[in-house]
C-alpha cells in the first residue's frame, strides 16, 4: 500500500556538548551521520533529577519533536531512550523509537 509506513531501522553517530548549570538545567546539542537520513542532528533542553536527565528537543532532519531520558548516568556514560514524531504530519517520517549508548571520549 502506498499509502502505509514501513517501520525501517536505522542507526547514528552524533558529536555533541551537553551542558549542565548549577540549578540542573540542561541544554545540549548534536550533529552527525544517520542511516537511513545521511545526516542528522539536534538540539534541546531540559532538567536532571538526580542521575536522570529529562530533555524536549527538535531534530530538523528528519524533522521532529522528541523527548528523551538518560539513566545509569556517569561523567563518562549514559543509556539514552527517546520518542520522536513528526509535527509536519506527512514528513518522511512519523516517528522515532530511540535506544542509544552515550559516552564521552574526550
Amino acid at each position: 500500500d502506498s499509502d502505509g509506513y514501513v517501520p525501517l531501522p536505522g542507526g547514528s553517530v552524533l558529536w555533541g556538548t551537553t551542558f549542565i548549570n548549577q540549578d540542573n538545567f540542561i541544554f545540549e546539542y548534536e550533529v552527525g551521520f544517520a542511516f537511513p537520513a545521511i545526516v542528522t542532528g539536534k538540539i534541546g533542553v531540559g532538567k536532571r533529577f538526580n542521575t536522570t536527565n529529562v530533555i524536549v528537543g527538535l531534530r530538523p532532519w528528519p524533522t521532529t519533536v522528541y523527548l528523551q531520558t538518560s539513566f545509569s548516568t556517569t561523567k563518562e556514560k549514559s543509556w539514552i531512550a527517546s520518542i520522536e514524531g513528526s509535527p509536519l504530519g506527512e514528513d518522511i517520517t512519523i516517528g522515532n523509537i530511540n535506544v542509544g549508548y552515550r559516552w564521552n571520549i574526550l
